[in-house]
Protein backbone atom coordinates (compact mmCIF):
# COMPACT_ATOMS: atom_id res chain seq x y z
CA UNK A 1 0.00 0.00 0.00
CA UNK A 2 2.58 2.45 0.70
CA UNK A 3 4.48 1.69 -2.44
CA UNK A 4 1.33 2.63 -4.15
CA UNK A 5 0.65 5.64 -2.16
CA UNK A 6 4.43 6.55 -3.02
CA UNK A 7 3.34 5.97 -6.63
CA UNK A 8 0.81 8.23 -6.74
CA UNK A 9 2.60 11.05 -5.18
CA UNK A 10 5.32 11.09 -7.77
CA UNK A 11 2.51 10.75 -10.60
CA UNK A 12 1.27 13.68 -8.99
CA UNK A 13 4.74 15.60 -8.94
CA UNK A 14 5.35 14.89 -12.53
CA UNK A 15 1.43 16.30 -13.43
CA UNK A 16 2.46 19.50 -12.08
CA UNK A 17 3.84 22.25 -14.21
CA UNK A 18 7.57 22.73 -14.25
CA UNK A 19 8.92 25.36 -11.81
CA UNK A 20 5.56 26.14 -10.44
CA UNK A 21 5.34 26.97 -6.97
CA UNK A 22 2.65 23.91 -6.13
CA UNK A 23 5.60 21.38 -7.57
CA UNK A 24 7.95 22.78 -5.51
CA UNK A 25 5.80 22.72 -2.04
CA UNK A 26 4.94 19.02 -2.98
CA UNK A 27 8.85 18.10 -3.80
CA UNK A 28 9.47 19.30 -0.64
CA UNK A 29 6.93 17.21 1.13
CA UNK A 30 8.21 14.50 -0.62
CA UNK A 31 11.18 14.72 1.06
CA UNK A 32 10.16 15.37 4.11
CA UNK A 33 7.92 11.90 4.57
CA UNK A 34 9.21 9.32 2.43
CA UNK A 35 12.06 7.41 3.33
CA UNK A 36 12.77 4.98 0.06
CA UNK A 37 15.50 5.79 -2.65
CA UNK A 38 13.01 6.06 -5.56
CA UNK A 39 11.08 8.48 -4.53
CA UNK A 40 13.60 10.47 -2.41
CA UNK A 41 15.72 10.74 -5.40
CA UNK A 42 12.66 11.85 -7.53
CA UNK A 43 11.98 14.67 -5.55
CA UNK A 44 15.24 15.79 -4.94
CA UNK A 45 16.06 15.66 -8.86
CA UNK A 46 12.96 17.97 -9.61
CA UNK A 47 14.43 20.50 -6.44
CA UNK A 48 17.60 20.05 -8.24
CA UNK A 49 16.04 21.30 -11.62
CA UNK A 50 14.80 24.36 -9.60
CA UNK A 51 18.42 25.71 -9.12
CA UNK A 52 19.89 26.86 -6.44
CA UNK A 53 18.52 29.28 -4.21
CA UNK A 54 15.48 27.33 -4.06
CA UNK A 55 16.10 26.28 -0.30
CA UNK A 56 17.29 29.95 0.53
CA UNK A 57 13.60 30.97 -0.32
CA UNK A 58 11.62 28.73 1.98
CA UNK A 59 13.25 28.04 4.64
CA UNK A 60 10.66 24.87 5.64
CA UNK A 61 12.47 23.71 2.56
CA UNK A 62 15.82 23.72 4.47
CA UNK A 63 14.47 22.39 7.19
CA UNK A 64 13.23 19.50 5.46
CA UNK A 65 16.62 18.67 3.19
CA UNK A 66 18.73 18.77 6.41
CA UNK A 67 16.20 16.44 8.19
CA UNK A 68 16.72 14.33 5.71
CA UNK A 69 20.67 14.34 5.08
CA UNK A 70 21.21 13.57 9.19
CA UNK A 71 18.74 10.98 8.61
CA UNK A 72 20.60 9.49 5.39
CA UNK A 73 23.88 10.11 7.39
CA UNK A 74 22.79 7.94 10.65
CA UNK A 75 23.25 5.20 8.49
CA UNK A 76 24.68 6.03 5.25
CA UNK A 77 25.54 2.01 4.11
CA UNK A 78 22.24 1.20 4.80
CA UNK A 79 20.53 4.48 3.84
CA UNK A 80 22.28 5.66 0.97
CA UNK A 81 25.14 3.53 0.17
CA UNK A 82 26.12 5.88 -3.27
CA UNK A 83 25.75 8.64 -1.48
CA UNK A 84 23.96 9.69 -4.41
CA UNK A 85 20.83 11.47 -1.66
CA UNK A 86 23.15 13.06 0.37
CA UNK A 87 25.17 14.86 -2.67
CA UNK A 88 21.75 15.83 -4.00
CA UNK A 89 21.23 17.68 -0.81
CA UNK A 90 24.12 19.27 -0.74
CA UNK A 91 23.71 20.59 -4.23
CA UNK A 92 20.09 21.91 -3.27
CA UNK A 93 21.15 22.91 -0.13
CA UNK A 94 23.66 25.84 -1.83
CA UNK A 95 22.96 29.15 -1.67
CA UNK A 96 20.93 28.57 2.00
CA UNK A 97 23.66 27.38 4.14
CA UNK A 98 25.79 29.73 6.40
CA UNK A 99 28.69 29.32 8.76
CA UNK A 100 26.83 27.25 10.84
CA UNK A 101 26.61 24.19 8.61
CA UNK A 102 30.24 24.60 7.94
CA UNK A 103 30.45 21.55 10.21
CA UNK A 104 28.30 19.51 8.34
CA UNK A 105 30.26 20.47 4.69
CA UNK A 106 33.57 19.09 6.65
CA UNK A 107 32.15 16.26 7.88
CA UNK A 108 31.11 15.29 4.24
CA UNK A 109 34.09 16.75 2.52
CA UNK A 110 36.47 13.72 3.97
CA UNK A 111 33.49 11.28 4.30
CA UNK A 112 34.58 8.39 2.46
CA UNK A 113 31.66 5.40 1.87
CA UNK A 114 32.80 1.83 1.43
CA UNK A 115 30.26 -0.76 0.00
CA UNK A 116 30.85 -3.99 -1.10
CA UNK A 117 34.57 -3.14 -1.26
CA UNK A 118 34.30 0.03 -3.60
CA UNK A 119 34.02 3.53 -2.47
CA UNK A 120 31.36 5.85 -3.19
CA UNK A 121 31.18 9.08 -1.51
CA UNK A 122 33.45 10.98 -4.30
CA UNK A 123 29.76 12.90 -5.88
CA UNK A 124 29.29 14.11 -1.75
CA UNK A 125 32.80 15.00 -1.25
CA UNK A 126 32.73 17.11 -4.46
CA UNK A 127 29.49 18.75 -3.76
CA UNK A 128 30.58 19.62 0.10
CA UNK A 129 33.63 21.08 -1.17
CA UNK A 130 31.87 23.15 -3.65
CA UNK A 131 29.75 24.42 -0.64
CA UNK A 132 32.48 24.91 1.21
CA UNK A 133 34.31 27.31 -1.22
CA UNK A 134 30.39 29.61 -1.25
CA UNK A 135 31.17 30.06 2.92
CA UNK A 136 35.23 29.93 2.95
CA UNK A 137 37.10 29.83 0.01
CA UNK A 138 40.62 29.14 2.25
CA UNK A 139 38.74 26.36 4.00
CA UNK A 140 37.89 24.98 0.88
CA UNK A 141 41.50 25.55 -0.65
CA UNK A 142 42.85 23.56 2.49
CA UNK A 143 40.26 20.74 1.71
CA UNK A 144 41.35 20.57 -1.56
CA UNK A 145 44.79 19.80 -0.83
CA UNK A 146 44.17 17.54 1.64
CA UNK A 147 42.00 15.30 -1.25
CA UNK A 148 45.05 15.84 -3.94
CA UNK A 149 47.27 14.21 -1.13
CA UNK A 150 44.84 11.69 -0.93
CA UNK A 151 44.38 10.38 -4.10
CA UNK A 152 47.81 8.21 -5.05
CA UNK A 153 48.28 6.12 -7.59
CA UNK A 154 46.40 2.96 -5.93
CA UNK A 155 43.18 5.58 -5.25
CA UNK A 156 41.98 6.47 -8.77
CA UNK A 157 40.82 9.86 -9.74
CA UNK A 158 37.16 10.89 -9.19
CA UNK A 159 35.02 14.16 -9.49
CA UNK A 160 35.73 15.19 -6.26
CA UNK A 161 39.81 15.42 -6.27
CA UNK A 162 38.72 16.56 -10.33
CA UNK A 163 36.99 19.22 -9.15
CA UNK A 164 40.24 20.03 -5.79
CA UNK A 165 42.23 20.64 -8.86
CA UNK A 166 39.63 23.12 -10.24
CA UNK A 167 38.96 24.98 -7.07
CA UNK A 168 42.64 25.68 -6.88
CA UNK A 169 43.48 26.95 -10.22
CA UNK A 170 40.67 29.06 -10.03
CA UNK A 171 42.19 30.94 -6.99
CA UNK A 172 45.43 30.86 -8.79
CA UNK A 173 47.01 28.35 -6.31
CA UNK A 174 49.49 26.50 -8.04
CA UNK A 175 51.94 24.84 -6.28
CA UNK A 176 49.78 21.89 -4.97
CA UNK A 177 49.30 21.05 -8.73
CA UNK A 178 52.81 21.60 -9.14
CA UNK A 179 53.96 19.71 -6.22
CA UNK A 180 51.35 17.03 -7.09
CA UNK A 181 52.91 16.30 -10.57
CA UNK A 182 56.48 16.44 -9.39
CA UNK A 183 55.93 14.05 -6.69
CA UNK A 184 56.15 9.97 -7.58
CA UNK A 185 52.90 7.50 -7.20
CA UNK A 186 50.70 10.38 -8.07
CA UNK A 187 47.16 9.64 -10.38
CA UNK A 188 48.17 10.11 -14.05
CA UNK A 189 44.53 11.16 -14.90
CA UNK A 190 44.83 13.76 -12.18
CA UNK A 191 48.57 14.70 -12.52
CA UNK A 192 47.29 15.68 -16.37
CA UNK A 193 44.77 17.22 -15.20
CA UNK A 194 46.76 19.57 -12.99
CA UNK A 195 48.84 20.13 -15.75
CA UNK A 196 46.64 21.59 -17.77
CA UNK A 197 46.04 24.45 -15.45
CA UNK A 198 49.42 25.21 -14.87
CA UNK A 199 49.68 28.01 -17.59
CA UNK A 200 50.78 30.69 -15.86
CA UNK A 201 53.92 28.81 -14.11
CA UNK A 202 56.78 30.54 -14.47
CA UNK A 203 58.74 29.58 -17.89
CA UNK A 204 61.96 28.83 -16.02
CA UNK A 205 59.92 25.56 -14.30
CA UNK A 206 58.81 24.26 -17.59
CA UNK A 207 61.98 22.26 -18.72
CA UNK A 208 62.59 20.40 -15.54
CA UNK A 209 58.78 19.25 -15.55
CA UNK A 210 58.93 18.73 -18.83
CA UNK A 211 62.11 16.24 -17.75
CA UNK A 212 59.83 14.46 -14.86
CA UNK A 213 57.03 13.83 -17.45
CA UNK A 214 59.52 12.37 -20.08
CA UNK A 215 60.96 10.00 -17.19
CA UNK A 216 57.34 9.18 -16.33
CA UNK A 217 56.77 7.40 -19.99
CA UNK A 218 53.13 7.97 -18.88
CA UNK A 219 51.42 9.10 -22.14
CA UNK A 220 48.08 10.32 -20.18
CA UNK A 221 50.27 12.63 -18.14
CA UNK A 222 52.75 13.54 -21.74
CA UNK A 223 48.64 14.46 -23.21
CA UNK A 224 48.51 16.69 -20.09
CA UNK A 225 52.10 18.56 -20.81
CA UNK A 226 50.91 18.88 -24.27
CA UNK A 227 48.19 21.35 -23.61
CA UNK A 228 49.98 22.66 -20.70
CA UNK A 229 52.56 23.82 -23.22
CA UNK A 230 50.28 24.91 -26.91
CA UNK A 231 48.57 27.18 -24.62
CA UNK A 232 51.68 28.56 -21.80
CA UNK A 233 53.14 32.43 -23.14
CA UNK A 234 56.37 30.95 -23.84
CA UNK A 235 54.45 28.00 -25.94
CA UNK A 236 57.64 29.30 -28.74
CA UNK A 237 60.52 27.75 -26.51
CA UNK A 238 58.75 24.47 -26.39
CA UNK A 239 56.62 23.78 -29.95
CA UNK A 240 59.42 21.16 -30.79
CA UNK A 241 58.87 19.08 -27.61
CA UNK A 242 55.06 19.11 -28.93
CA UNK A 243 55.72 18.39 -32.19
CA UNK A 244 57.85 15.65 -31.49
CA UNK A 245 55.49 14.07 -29.54
CA UNK A 246 52.84 14.24 -32.53
CA UNK A 247 55.49 12.35 -34.70
CA UNK A 248 56.48 9.75 -32.21
CA UNK A 249 53.47 8.58 -29.94
CA UNK A 250 52.14 5.03 -30.67
CA UNK A 251 48.63 6.32 -28.79
CA UNK A 252 46.32 7.37 -31.64
CA UNK A 253 43.86 9.16 -29.15
CA UNK A 254 46.72 10.98 -27.84
CA UNK A 255 47.47 11.65 -31.07
CA UNK A 256 44.28 13.21 -32.10
CA UNK A 257 44.10 14.92 -28.65
CA UNK A 258 46.88 17.15 -28.93
CA UNK A 259 45.80 17.97 -32.96
CA UNK A 260 42.61 19.29 -31.49
CA UNK A 261 44.17 21.60 -28.78
CA UNK A 262 46.37 22.81 -31.37
CA UNK A 263 43.70 23.58 -33.83
CA UNK A 264 41.22 25.07 -31.07
CA UNK A 265 44.46 27.44 -29.95
CA UNK A 266 45.68 30.29 -31.95
CA UNK A 267 49.13 29.39 -32.68
CA UNK A 268 49.67 30.31 -36.56
CA UNK A 269 53.12 28.69 -36.28
CA UNK A 270 52.11 25.55 -34.47
CA UNK A 271 49.31 25.40 -37.11
CA UNK A 272 51.91 25.58 -40.00
CA UNK A 273 53.66 22.17 -38.87
CA UNK A 274 50.88 20.36 -38.29
CA UNK A 275 49.66 21.03 -42.18
CA UNK A 276 53.54 20.20 -43.00
CA UNK A 277 53.01 17.38 -41.18
CA UNK A 278 49.82 15.93 -42.24
CA UNK A 279 51.02 16.50 -46.40
CA UNK A 280 53.89 14.47 -45.19
CA UNK A 281 52.00 11.64 -42.99
CA UNK A 282 51.45 8.34 -45.29
CA UNK A 283 49.95 5.88 -42.21
CA UNK A 284 46.47 5.98 -42.73
CA UNK A 285 45.34 5.76 -38.85
CA UNK A 286 46.83 9.23 -38.22
CA UNK A 287 45.68 10.70 -41.87
CA UNK A 288 42.25 10.56 -40.49
CA UNK A 289 43.28 12.15 -37.29
CA UNK A 290 44.50 14.97 -39.25
CA UNK A 291 41.46 15.16 -41.57
CA UNK A 292 39.10 15.16 -38.06
CA UNK A 293 41.30 17.86 -36.38
CA UNK A 294 41.79 20.01 -39.45
CA UNK A 295 37.74 19.81 -39.71
CA UNK A 296 37.25 21.51 -36.76
CA UNK A 297 38.44 24.90 -38.47
CA UNK A 298 37.44 23.93 -42.36
CA UNK A 299 35.60 27.55 -42.63
CA UNK A 300 38.88 28.84 -43.27
CA UNK A 301 38.96 27.73 -46.92
CA UNK A 302 42.89 27.35 -47.34
CA UNK A 303 42.31 24.86 -44.10
CA UNK A 304 38.86 23.67 -45.95
CA UNK A 305 41.59 22.77 -49.73
CA UNK A 306 44.13 21.17 -47.20
CA UNK A 307 41.10 18.35 -46.02
CA UNK A 308 39.59 17.79 -49.11
CA UNK A 309 43.24 17.11 -50.38
CA UNK A 310 43.62 14.56 -47.38
CA UNK A 311 39.83 12.74 -47.79
CA UNK A 312 40.98 12.09 -51.67
CA UNK A 313 44.58 10.82 -50.37
CA UNK A 314 42.38 8.76 -48.00
CA UNK A 315 40.30 7.62 -50.67
CA UNK A 316 42.70 6.37 -53.27
CA UNK A 317 44.56 4.17 -49.76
Amino acid sequence: MAGAATAEKLAQLRALPEGSRERLDLAVALVGSERGFDALYAALSDLEAHGEGVAAADESAKKALGSRFQYLADNGPRRDPSCLLRAQILRVLRGSLDADDIPLLEAAAVHYEQVGGAETGAGLREAALLGLDDLDGELAATHAVRLLGETRAAIPPDEASATAVRLLASREMLLPLYLYVLLPGGSPALASECLRHLTSLPAALLPPLIASVAESRNVVVAVGLMDLLVSHEEWREHQDTVLEFLASTADLEAHYYVLTSIVAGHRPELMDEVVAMARIETREERLRNYVAALSLRDYDDAIAEIVADLERRLEGA
